[in-house]
């Protein structure tokens, strides 16, 4: 599922990554694949890539099994955090996230340090997911007494019809400069789900605040509700996945 939202989103905006060149970081690069993979290729051969996941181990298999010398290299970084590493701060001509940053309990706090990272002129490219069947699992497990204390996460603009609209108004508050931004209907029918449900629960940051024996509870019964949510075709069960997401183009200003 994942690779579907960033091939779509690499197909739509070809022109303009084929000419993106320069210092580039991916917010949320998970194990590194999609980023090597399908992002990367897409880009001017001049690119320089550093990819970065909150997940110490994640990184560590990124670098491993896909870092490229003086290409590519993975890093440690909580977009969240209030104290921005000084590294950071204006060293990138481009910043790509894709679906991560719905799932941050501080939005602002992540698109600020974003912000911060570009150099002045620098391009933000996004994709954030507005609606899924996810969140509505979510919230029903957070009434269990076993889970309700970690699942303090809140999907942001739950219930705005006009999601798009409120990202925008966060995103020029912040400085952007908006040059897209569209919320899109999105499908994805998979005959084993089990196969793309770590994608989704990987993204999960209060698993880790579980002990051990509850986070696998809880990874079980959220793939138990899940996987409910099927229907057969041709004597066929698949799992149907539902869900909008939105997609973003912005820039810093040039002072």
């Amino acid at each position: 599922m994942q690779r579907q939202n960033v091939t779509y989103f690499v197909e739509e905006f070809e022109c303009e990554l084929k000419d993106t060149s320069g210092r580039c970081l991916n917010v949320g690069s998970g194990t590194g694949e999609i980023t090597r993979k399908v992002l990367l290729p897409v880009l001017n051969r001049d690119a320089v890539m550093i990819g970065t996941d909150v997940s110490e181990s994640m990184v560590e298999y990124a670098n491993r099994i896909h870092g490229v010398d003086g290409v590519l290299e993975f890093e440690t970084l909580d977009i969240q955090t209030r104290d921005l590493p000084e590294k950071y701060v204006a060293e990138f001509d481009h910043v790509f996230s894709f679906p991560v940053l719905h799932f941050c309990n501080d939005v602002r706090q992540g698109l600020e340090n974003i912000y911060k990272m570009l150099r002045p002129g620098g391009t933000f490219l996004m994709l954030w997911v507005s609606s899924h069947d996810m969140f509505k699992i979510l919230e029903n497990m957070a009434e269990n007494k076993r889970f309700a204390s970690y699942l303090y996460y809140t999907a942001p603009f739950p219930h705005s019809e006009k999601p798009h609209m409120k990202l925008k108004e966060l995103l020029r508050s912040i400085g952007f400069r908006i040059r897209h931004c569209s919320n899109r209907e999105m499908s994805f029918v998979d005959k084993k789900p089990k196969a793309f449900l770590p994608t989704i629960i990987s993204a999960f940051s209060f698993l880790r605040e579980m002990p051990p024996d509850r986070a696998e509870n809880f990874k079980n019964e959220f793939v138990r509700e899940y996987t409910n949510r099927k229907y057969t075709r041709d004597n066929e069960e698949l799992a149907v996945d539902l869900y909008k997401i939105l997609v973003v183009y912005a820039q810093k200003q040039v002072l």
